[in-house]
């Protein structure tokens, strides 16, 4: 049994650093960080972090999506979104990324009976990602999920929000990018 960790938003590489400092056995997972960001990419690059990056965004295809970049510094909270309310997103300026479809990317690459841990910070690609995974049967394949939710920065009814989080048999807030020494306590807590 293989110990994965997929890293769905890699911004600066701040998930995969906590990771491996507070989770008991973090030095025995596989990270996979997905990040379509130019700059964000380069900042991770920077890091020579050991985990595999793909530099792509995840989504529910394989293929080219506009993504749209946040202000000037890395980790402006660029998106696939064009209405996203925060990040100081322009919906006239974007330009291509590649996307892997991360349901076949996971029934690839991993086996049912791994310990799959996803972790989700993909400014509202979880929106898209979850219901993907849920039609394609791999929502029991993730032991543990962690999601950070955009609904109210795209706008989108409560509802909506609602029935997505339905589809989880249960999920954590990620928070740690922002807030690691208080959010490493209720990630142990977590486990």
């Amino acid at each position: 049994m293989r110990k994965i960790f997929l890293d769905i938003g890699g911004w600066n590489g701040a998930s995969a650093i906590f990771f491996r400092k507070y989770h008991p056995q973090g030095l025995e997972f596989e990270i996979f960080t997905f990040e379509p960001d130019h700059k964000n990419i380069q900042v991770i690059k920077s890091k020579k972090l050991p985990i595999t990056l793909i530099e792509k965004a995840a989504w529910s295809s394989n293929g080219k999506i506009k993504f749209y970049p946040g202000g000037a510094m890395p980790g402006s909270g660029g998106t696939l979104y064009s209405q996203k309310t925060t990040g100081n997103i322009n919906p006239k300026n974007f330009y291509e990324v590649h996307s892997i479809d991360i349901g076949e990317f996971i029934q690839t690459n991993f086996n049912k009976s791994d310990y799959i841990i996803l972790k989700m910070n993909c400014e509202g690609a979880e929106y898209e990602i979850i219901p993907h995974m849920k039609r394609n049967g791999l929502i029991d394949w993730i032991d543990k999920w962690y999601v950070q939710w955009h609904w109210e920065k795209l706008k989108m009814f409560k509802e909506q929000h609602a029935l997505i989080i339905s589809m989880l048999p249960e999920w954590h807030p990620w928070d740690c990018q922002c807030h690691e020494l208080t959010f490493k306590d209720k990630f142990i807590k977590s486990l």
